[in-house]
């Protein structure tokens, strides 16, 4: 059980001997209101003129008015209270949502970077790729060119060798028409000088 505290108190310019398990401050601050309230109600006219059972009466109400109408404004305040602490509620859901959508997004945003980056990546190794095969598509047409220039030699030598064995064989053709009109009464001096005839044909070749 708790201790009761005695106090004194002044109340309409009486003094009263309180007891009570608040502290005396407390004791001192209610008896201040009654006290207050009395005066309050003392200054109004016609106020004192009135019975001492009316008067108490009197006070007593305006105590119960200032009573009831501090319990309305607790309750109002109750009422602003539970409302923002739904408010604090749907705030700190709306929070939490947002949240967790923002980690979505920095997730989504780091993939999209990953991403970007190997395509990065791919990019330069296909524009590598793309260099070495335009260096290798230009060593192949050098090496065509080379090629097609080898092959006009080729053809030019072709076509001068041909063009030397044309002459060559319509010179025989000369010197065998030649040998067979002087020569036809002595057909071993025609062979001899046959023979003649493909020495110097041959010493031309060479």
């Amino acid at each position: 059980m708790e201790n009761k505290k005695y106090s004194e108190v002044l109340i309409d310019g009486k003094i009263y001997s309180l007891s009570g398990t608040e502290d005396q401050q407390y004791l001192q601050k209610v008896a201040s209101y009654i006290s207050d309230k009395t005066a309050q109600l003392k200054g109004q006219e016609g106020f004192t003129k009135q019975s001492q059972e009316y008067q108490a009466v009197m006070v007593e109400l305006n105590i119960a008015d200032d009573y009831f109408k501090a319990l309305d404004k607790a309750a109002v305040s109750d009422r602003k209270r539970d409302s923002m602490e739904r408010d604090s509620y749907s705030l700190k859901h709306e929070l939490v949502t947002t949240q967790m959508s923002l980690e979505k997004r920095e997730q989504e945003l780091s993939e999209a970077r990953r991403e970007a980056s190997e395509a990065r990546k791919e990019a330069a190794e296909a524009k590598q790729e793309l260099a070495e095969a335009k260096q290798e598509l230009a060593g192949v047409k050098k090496e065509l060119e080379e090629m097609k220039q080898e092959l006009a030699d080729v053809r030019k030598q072709y076509k001068e060798d041909r063009d030397e064995l044309l002459k060559l064989q319509a010179l025989q053709a000369a010197y065998d028409r030649a040998g067979n009109g002087g020569n036809q009464g002595n057909p071993q001096q025609h062979r001899s000088q046959n023979g003649g005839y493909n020495q110097n044909y041959n010493n031309n070749r060479r």
